[in-house]
């Protein structure tokens, strides 16, 4: 709730007049808090004196009765309205009891509206305070929930570093069993090719003239035939079983084709 009240604080001005200048001048200033008593003097005598006790007894001079009782009427005016303590007392005056009255009436109406301002107050503050726990309580609630959910969270994130781990050994198992199909391929073929290349050679072994392979591999082996003369043997035995080979349309391999 905003309030546009401005804090009013009354103060009682003694002037004097100036007599070159014909212009009023302040002489004395004092807090209205400060007043003690406003003694009018004798309520029964029509008198034009008045008597203030502020630090000390101040007695005024006024030049009409009516300015003086207007004066204290409208002190006392501003006192009950400005003043919630240290108001001051009020004697021997005439003001009439029925504006006193509507005065004390007054207060106490302000006062009674005080009061219920301040109940009103007192049922807003325990309503705000009963809000605010209760808010307390639904954050203390939200924040277990969000610790709760960032504990789920890591351990999701826990069971998902866990799978990056197996994937990445899965992907190098694979890659491994590629190069192993790879090189199995490799040693099929080779082996596929090694086949081949043995049973043309014996199929070319076994068409030539065996005798003529004996006699030169037992001739060099005894010792009977020159070591110049056994390679020259061999090549006329592979160029002749090259030759028989092609005969029977067989395959021969490269080591045997001199011609």
């Amino acid at each position: 709730m905003v309030s546009y009240f401005h804090p009013v604080t009354p103060r009682l001005h003694e002037v004097f007049l100036n007599e070159k200048s014909q212009r009023f001048a302040l002489f004395h200033s004092w807090l209205l808090s400060e007043v003690r008593v406003v003694d009018g003097i004798n309520p029964r005598k029509a008198m034009a004196d008045l008597e203030i006790t502020i630090d000390s007894v101040y007695r005024w001079e006024v030049c009409k009765v009516s300015e003086k009782e207007s004066f204290i009427r409208q002190l006392w005016k501003v006192c009950h309205r400005y003043l919630l303590s240290q108001r001051p007392e009020f004697v021997n005056i005439s003001i009439p009891v029925d504006e006193i009255e509507s005065g004390r009436l007054k207060e106490n109406s302000s006062l009674a509206a005080t009061s219920s301002n301040i109940d009103s107050l007192a049922i807003l503050d325990k309503t705000n305070m009963q809000t605010i726990v209760g808010s307390e309580r639904q954050i203390a609630e939200l924040l277990n929930h969000i610790d709760q959910l960032l504990t789920e969270s890591n351990k999701v994130e826990n069971v998902l570093d866990t799978y990056d781990q197996i994937l990445a050994h899965v992907k190098h198992g694979v890659e491994m069993m590629e190069v192993k199909a790879v090189l199995l391929g490799v040693c099929s073929n080779n082996r596929q090719r090694l086949t081949v290349e043995l049973r043309d050679f014996l199929v070319a072994l076994m068409s030539c003239d065996f005798a003529d392979w004996l006699s030169v591999f037992t001739g060099a082996r005894s010792g009977n035939v020159d070591d110049d003369v056994v390679p020259a043997k061999l090549k006329r035995l592979s160029r002749k079983t090259a030759h028989s080979a092609r005969a029977r349309h067989v395959l021969v391999p490269a080591v045997f084709d001199h011609t």
